[in-house]
């Protein structure tokens, strides 16, 4: 009798649901896998149809990763450029705000000089 590894190892887990017949291993219970070639070929053609949509999926998502970092490139050179942008408008916008802050300066130190006269009105 000849015995494929595939088919000797579901007898081994199953021993006691085959039987031999005219030198056949017979199921005794429809449950269990069939043992023919023609089952063991259509099992190998399933898996393998699997394992290529698998391939297949696994490309899809490489590409879709790739696609994903070349936006996120992109998306950081235009950050980086927005970010330039604003901090040249800062700088402008501050030297344009420059002669207004000397002229709140003056106005400080008008403050400043009045607060010992009120201090010493607080004194006496």
């Amino acid at each position: 009798m000849w015995v494929t590894p595939v088919m000797q190892e579901y007898i081994i887990r199953n021993w006691n649901k085959y039987l031999v017949v005219d030198g056949m291993f017979k199921r005794m219970v429809d449950t269990l896998p069939d043992l023919s070639t023609d089952y063991l070929i259509h099992q190998n053609e399933v898996l393998q149809g699997q394992l290529e949509a698998s391939a297949s999926d696994l490309k899809q998502a490489k590409q879709d990763a790739a696609n994903a970092l070349a936006e996120n490139k992109e998306l950081k050179s235009a950050n980086e450029l927005t970010q330039q942008g604003l901090m040249e408008a800062v700088d402008y916008l501050s030297s344009q705000l420059t002669p207004a802050s000397t002229t709140t300066g003056t106005d400080s130190t008008a403050t400043s000089s009045a607060a010992p006269s009120s201090s010493a009105a607080s004194e006496s």
